[in-house]
């Protein structure tokens, strides 16, 4: 996870100026909130041995979930929304392809 969140901060998603190589300084510059749904998302990404279902790419899912949550953040903070909400909006773009989790463990049967 630790590694997981390193890449994810240190992704053009989030634009920063230098290489972030510390976790707990990743954590300062995500938040609790974005933390979180990281953590979330990542327990939904990795769920074991992926049955293969031709066209579909696990980590090209992983990467549009978190180019998807880091747009929704910013308009959220664009649209000065309060924390929370702008908490659900990072977490609604980070899930809004769930679907196709389930989709994809029901097309290898």
């Amino acid at each position: 996870m630790s590694a997981r969140l390193l890449k994810v901060v240190n992704s053009a998603y989030f634009g920063l100026a230098k290489p972030v190589a510390d976790v707990a300084r990743a954590g300062s510059l995500l938040g609790l909130d974005r933390i979180m749904a990281l953590v979330l998302g990542q327990g939904l990404f990795s769920g074991g041995e992926a049955p293969q279902v031709r066209g579909f790419s696990l980590e090209a899912l992983w990467s549009h979930s978190i180019a998807t949550a880091a747009a929704a953040h910013r308009i959220a903070i664009e649209e000065k929304l309060d924390k929370e909400l702008v908490a659900a909006a990072f977490l609604a773009g980070m899930l809004h392809d769930i679907g196709k989790l389930v989709l994809r463990h029901g097309c290898a049967r």
